[in-house]
């Protein structure tokens, strides 16, 4: 009986680079369609619409009265949208879904056997699985914070204008939508391990949800096993908060983009090696 050759040899060989990513875009291409355009996905376009609705209500409020306040408190009421509904809750449970879903989906609809039966390695289906999850929940709230961006500002005229394209409205927005990015994929590495040992997304759910609340109130070590706590120190506009809004907005130890941005990609790499190692042990019994 043959063994199968381990991971850091076939990594020396330019060949097996070149198939994992040609395996993996066609994989991508093929699955990403039925995360976007599918009765199932229209409660993850419905779940980053609301806040888009939310300030196009605002957006037209502001348009057919006296405008009040000044361009900065409207930043400022952005940077909490963003952190507090974006951050916490729909990227949180967008990513909840769609993460949970896209292994056990398989198994729900029988057809993981399909893909395990592919001259495919495992690990390189799992990363194509975690792809499709990313690229689904970013684009959608790609466009849903860069709506909601504008549609709170706009209203200035030519002062968000200026401010956009001379001033640090653009850096800004780009900040935002890097945040999203990492957000989608920070939470869809937890989730999709999550799935490849419990078949409840609701537990698993549940239990992170608690745990990125409490992160404040954790010892600092434990503080870093999170997405929140990086999260928070890569917002580009820091929210003034007092009392309880402020363990919610300000982070508990302030740390510098560059080790936020290197910390999450790390977490995100040891729950990817975690899940390679649970998928290549997964056996498929429909049964259950």
């Amino acid at each position: 009986m043959t063994t199968a050759t381990p991971l850091p040899e076939l990594i020396r060989h330019p060949a097996n680079w070149r198939r994992w990513f040609s395996q993996i875009f066609v994989l991508v291409r093929m699955d990403l369609l039925r995360h976007f355009f599918t009765r199932r996905a229209i409660w993850l376009h419905l779940l980053a619409l609301a806040p888009v609705g939310i300030t196009g209500i605002y957006y037209l409020v502001q348009m057919f009265k006296d405008r009040g306040g000044s361009l900065g408190a409207d930043s400022l009421a952005f940077a909490g949208i963003f952190q507090i509904l974006y951050l916490r809750f729909l990227i949180f449970f967008g990513s909840l879904a769609v993460g949970t879903y896209l292994v056990r989906g398989e198994v729900l609809g029988k057809t993981l056997h399909f893909y395990f039966l592919l001259p495919l390695r495992r690990d390189v289906f799992l990363l194509s699985r975690y792809l499709v999850g990313v690229i689904a929940t970013s684009v959608v709230f790609i466009v849903s914070v860069a709506a909601s961006y504008f549609l709170i500002l706009m209203h200035r005229g030519s002062e968000f204008w200026t401010f956009l394209f001379e001033g640090q409205g653009m850096a800004n927005l780009v900040d935002y939508l890097l945040v999203t990015i990492l957000a989608c994929a920070g939470y869809g590495a937890v989730f999709l391990l999550f799935s490849l040992y419990v078949r409840n997304p609701l537990i698993p759910g549940a239990v992170v949800f608690v745990w990125e609340a409490i992160n404040v109130f954790l010892p600092s070590v434990l503080q870093k096993i999170s997405v929140i706590y990086y999260l928070k120190s890569l917002s580009p506009v820091d929210v003034p908060a007092d009392g309880a809004l402020a363990l919610i907005v300000v982070p508990p130890e302030p740390i510098s983009r560059a080790v936020a941005a290197g910390g999450l990609l790390l977490l995100i790499t040891v729950l990817f090696v975690l899940g390679s190692r649970r998928v290549q042990r997964t056996e498929i019994d429909y049964t259950d």
